[in-house]
């Protein structure tokens, strides 16, 4: 049997959420009582972004600038990514609702699109949002 080593990207690693999922991932060692594919052990290798309060491990990165993304993804060849960063506050979204949208809509989009251009076989895509 094997070890097979899983690249997560997760985005919004500096909230709440995201961290959560970072540290969760990071110290996860995953064994399978069945084998698959002949692999019983899986390990995470993590990359967190952020925008704001970049410390420890995480890259700051801003999610609307595309070309700055797509290098990203075809630098790091995720085999998941986890899109946890958004804009929640309404106050923040009353504030500037056509940043908000371009995060929320037009960034989630783009990494939807593009989850599968930059690797050997398509990764896969999870949102989650609070």
């Amino acid at each position: 049997m094997s070890l097979k080593k899983i690249k997560v990207l997760i985005t919004g690693a500096s909230g709440l959420l995201g961290r959560q999922i970072l540290d969760y991932l990071e110290n996860k060692n995953l064994q399978l009582e069945k084998p698959v594919d002949n692999v019983e052990n899986y390990v995470f290798e993590c990359l967190g972004l952020c925008h704001s309060r970049a410390k420890n491990k995480l890259r700051p990165i801003d999610l609307n600038n595309f070309g700055q993304i797509d290098d990203l993804i075809q630098e790091f060849k995720p085999d998941v990514i986890i899109h946890a960063a958004a804009v929640r506050k309404v106050e923040s979204v009353e504030n500037d609702f056509e940043g908000a949208l371009k995060l929320n809509k037009d960034a989630t989009e783009h990494l939807a699109k593009i989850a599968g251009l930059h690797t050997k076989q398509a990764c896969i895509f999870i949102i989650i949002n609070t």
